[in-house]
């Protein structure tokens, strides 16, 4: 997982979670110092040079502070609840933001039906507006509202998160909203 996405944490740091035999078969594809049992015997020849633990896939450096805001961050989900009930919050909020853009003239959603997570994604007809996907994404964040634009399909996509409110989604509907009708 990256640090930084749904878990809210800093860039530059992440994880992997790895079964017991995915642990045992693996071997890491960057070594360092940290990656191995004793570096000041490390051989070429020896057969087990790495940690048998997470520990073979550290290459050297640790960056603490990134360490600290990642589990800061984790913390602060944890407050929010458990897995399911952070789920469930960001499923209602797509929902409830699907459904608002539905209701918008000129929006498209690309799904039928509310997204089973917290990505929404939706276009601007053509009839409705000259703005391409990148314009709108700099108007609003002139705004601090942040979304982001996507190629393929050519689409402008919202996240929800279990730290988004009905505030967030109501300033995001009425900007799409004023777009619309200014076209600017």
């Amino acid at each position: 997982f990256t640090g930084h996405k749904w878990a809210c944490g800093p860039e530059g740091l992440g994880g992997v979670a790895l079964s017991e035999r995915v642990l045992e078969e693996s071997n890491p594809t960057l070594i360092g110092w940290r990656s191995l049992r004793d570096e000041t015997r490390a051989s070429l020849d020896d057969p087990h040079p790495f940690h048998a633990d997470s520990r073979r896939f550290e290459v050297a450096t640790s960056c603490v502070p990134l360490m600290a805001g990642l589990r800061c961050s984790l913390d602060r989900l944890e407050q929010e609840g458990r897995p399911g009930q952070r789920l469930e919050r960001i499923r209602l909020l797509s929902e409830q933001l699907w459904q608002q853009l539905s209701d918008v003239p000129g929006v498209i959603p690309l799904l039928d039906g509310p997204p089973v997570a917290g990505l929404v994604s939706f276009q601007l007809n053509e009839n409705s507006t000259t703005l391409k996907p990148s314009q709108v994404v700099q108007r609003l964040g002139e705004q601090r509202i942040w979304i982001r634009d996507l190629a393929d399909p050519s689409c402008l996509r919202a996240c929800t998160h279990v730290c988004s409110n009905d505030n967030d989604l109501r300033q995001l509907v009425a900007a799409i909203q004023h777009l619309l009708a200014t076209n600017t």
